[in-house]
């Protein structure tokens, strides 16, 4: 099964072009599902491209979740499939200060009671392999010092510490950030997926 970056709106061609390529995937986030910008006809011609095969997506803070948790493609969170966990998410970088003509939704990030549920499955499942949209902050301060303040406002993130504090998994994918990048960190993999980034699922 292949992973595949943060999409947006404008890579949807790209997008395309790697699922027509490969029978299986999931895409990590930021599809831009029900975002109202994009239109009816063009989230139909998504609809129907991704039905012809086995393609799925978690949730990004790009994607309405309003509209996500009701699209048949999408993988609800804490789904565990065999080893492998899936959690979408994650808090929108400078939401309250960003003029852009950007939606967000405040469902964006899961309500804490929900990711505290989501830690007690993490510890009892103890997958080998982690797929979310957001990485751990301790992950992402380390990797990107500049965002650090920024970034521990997100819960999401918080609470991947909080998970990996219980156990470390063999490998930990997430995307969220744009950046290509991959370090073992106390006998984790973490890779960060850059847009379109596509790589097997190990």
């Amino acid at each position: 099964m292949i992973l595949i970056g943060d999409v947006h709106k404008e890579h949807w061609k790209e997008y395309f072009d790697i699922i027509s390529a490969h029978p299986k995937t999931v895409q990590i986030g930021d599809l831009c599902i029900g975002r109202s910008e994009v239109g009816a006809p063009a989230h139909r011609f998504l609809y129907s491209s991704v039905a012809k095969g086995d393609h799925r997506f978690i949730k990004g803070n790009r994607d309405n979740p309003l509209v996500a948790d009701r699209t048949p493609f999408c993988i609800p969170d804490g789904t565990v499939e065999g080893d492998v966990m899936y959690i979408g998410g994650a808090r929108s970088p400078h939401r309250e200060t960003d003029n852009r003509s950007l939606e967000w939704w405040p469902e964006e990030e899961l309500p804490q009671e929900t990711l505290d549920h989501l830690i007690e499955v993490y510890a009892s499942v103890k997958p080998r392999v982690m797929v979310t949209h957001d990485g751990p902050h301790s992950v992402v301060s380390r990797w990107w010092p500049q965002y650090k303040d920024e970034h521990a406002k997100s819960r999401t993130a918080a609470a991947f510490d909080t998970m990996l504090n219980l156990y470390n998994p063999d490998h930990w994918i997430f995307g969220h950030h744009h950046v290509s990048r991959h370090e073992t960190i106390q006998n984790t993999q973490f890779r960060c997926l850059a847009r379109l980034e596509t790589m097997e699922l190990p």
